[in-house]
Order: C-alpha cells, then sequence, then structure tokens
C-alpha cells in the first residue's frame, strides 16, 4: 500500500513552521535494536530521477522533476506524510534538484547542471516556504566547472558549499573554494569566502547512517554462468564508531529498492523517521523507517 496523492495540484496551506535545521538522529530518537518499515507514501508523478528531500525542526519539503522543464515540490510531515498539494516551479531545461536544506525561515533547494556531452557543470539555489512557495528564481552560486563535496551548516542561518574543479570539467585548475550561502528578507545572499569556516563540533549523541549495497553474488548456473547479484539498500546506524542496532534492508512489496545491482545512497532524517525516496512504477515513492526504541 501507499498513502499520498498523484497528481499536480494547487497546494493547500500549511502552518508556517520553524525550518531551522532539524536536530540529528539520537539514540532516544533512533537507536532501536530493530528498525520498523512504515507505509510506504506517494509524493507524485515520476518525472526521472528520485526525489530529494531536506528536513527543517518540524517539517520538511520533497522535491523532483516532474518534466523537462518542471520542478514538483512538496511539503511533508516527519513521517513522510504529504502536507498539501504539488507546487510546480519553472526550471530550464536539464537543471535538476541536488539537494534541500532549511535556512533560517525558509528552505533553499540546490539545483545542479551537468552536461556530460559538453563537459558542463553549473550550480545554483532558490528560496522555497514551508508551503514549496518560491520566494526566489534561481541564484547562481559562482561555481561553474565546479563539483561541490559538500554542504554544511555553519548555525541555523549560514550554510556552507565546499567545492573543487569538476571531474568532468577540462578547466582543472579552480582551488578548492567555499561560498556561504544565506537568506535574507527572501533574498539569497552568496558570499565567496577564501578559507573554509569555523563548523560547530560534531553532537556527541548523534548517530551516523548511510545506505550500503548489502548485494550477495547468486551462484553460478549451467557451465559456469555469472550472474548479476540484485542490489540490496541497507540502513545501517553507528556511533562513535560503535554499530547501533541491527542493519534493516529497504524493499518494497517485498522486493529491494534497487535497478539491477545498483541502489541510491540518498537518505534523510527529519527528526522522527529515516524517508528513503525513489522510484517505482512511474511514481515518487518515499519509505519511511521508524528506529525510535
Amino acid at each position: 500500500m501507499t498513502r499520498g496523492g498523484a497528481g499536480l495540484a494547487e497546494p493547500t496551506s500549511v502552518p508556517r513552521a520553524d525550518v531551522h535545521p532539524a536536530s540529528p538522529p539520537t539514540l532516544r530518537t533512533a537507536g532501536a535494536t530493530e528498525c520498523r518499515l512504515a507505509e510506504v507514501v506517494e509524493l507524485g508523478p515520476d518525472g526521472g530521477e528520485h526525489a530529494v528531500v531536506g528536513f527543517g525542526a518540524t517539517t520538511g519539503l520533497a522535491a523532483w522533476r516532474s518534466a523537462s522543464d518542471r520542478l514538483a515540490v512538496r511539503s511533508i510531515s516527519r513521517d513522510g506524510t504529504v502536507r498539501g498539494g504539488i507546487r510546480a516551479i519553472a526550471l530550464p531545461p536539464g537543471h535538476a534538484p541536488h539537494a534541500i536544506y532549511a535556512l533560517g525561515e525558509r528552505f533553499v533547494i540546490i539545483t545542479r547542471l551537468r552536461d556530460w556531452q559538453h563537459d558542463k557543470v553549473d550550480w545554483w539555489a532558490m528560496v522555497v516556504d514551508a508551503d514549496a512557495l518560491p520566494r526566489t528564481g534561481e541564484v547562481s552560486l559562482g561555481l561553474a566547472d565546479h563539483d561541490i563535496a559538500s554542504f554544511a551548516h555553519v548555525d541555523g542561518e549560514h550554510l556552507v558549499a565546499r567545492a573543487g574543479p569538476a571531474a568532468i570539467s577540462k578547466a582543472k585548475t579552480h582551488a578548492e573554494r567555499w561560498v556561504i550561502l544565506e537568506v535574507a528578507k527572501d533574498a539569497l545572499v552568496t558570499t565567496p569566502s577564501p578559507t573554509a569556516p569555523a563548523l560547530p563540533p560534531p553532537s556527541r549523541d548523534a548517530i551516523a547512517y548511510i545506505v550500503t549495497n548489502g548485494a550477495r553474488p547468486p551462484p553460478h548456473g549451467p557451465g559456469g554462468t555469472i550472474y548479476e547479484a540484485m542490489g540490496r539498500p541497507m540502513l545501517e546506524r553507528s556511533r562513535s564508531g560503535t554499530p547501533v542496532g541491527r542493519s534493516i534492508e529497504l524493499d518494497y512489496h517485498r522486493n529491494p529498492i534497487a535497478h539491477s545491482m545498483n541502489i541510491s545512497p540518498d537518505i534523510a532524517w527529519s527528526g522522527t523517521h529515516f524517508l528513503y525516496p525513489f522510484v517505482h512504477d512511474q511514481r515518487q515513492l518515499l519509505l519511511p523507517i521508524d528506529c525510535k526504541p
């Protein structure tokens, strides 16, 4: 079974929410010995790659490219259930959502262009409300021909991108650089920085999490024929290098969520649940995982 709705619709208003970054998972919120897969949520119709998901303290957003020139954005609750309808936002062809971060009282959707045929990479960001209402168009991050290695919150109001030369770019002379993002009165301000800003130390109580591939090679067939293993995405948790609880396989209708051998490593923490986005039967879906003791 799945929850949620399908087609594009005018979203209903959702309450204004604190969208400062969500607190990381801890033993109290995600330290169960056994995690539980909840009912899959339907976000909307598929347009290609799976959705990206980001959360603030009480609410989140999911975004995906629903057409070559359209971004679909939907507000979601911490358990993955949808809030209101889908907001359609114009997007230049080739641009795709990369990540979502809570910043101040807004969300920032990072978009990118990766053109393998012309060795071109570029990055933008747009500001969106908690109810998926866009507050700005795409704003260039000034990182053409760069790959962004990571994003990190400097604090609740500032986000830093760390970038270096793009692997597919012909220009390989760029030094490592940083760009700081800030939302100010519904405008996105980007500030280049020659050095890495100081980041807050990681919480000692925080649980680290990752999706790994637990694929197992099947037995050889007749005449020694080698068959490709099916991917098996597994949620793994740890704290200070020590495993937390048992790993759990991420499946749908008792089948692993994989494309042949390949799995997606992308998973989000909402403050109460892990959320794993994927595509199935031309639908954008979200698998909530409850690891609370």
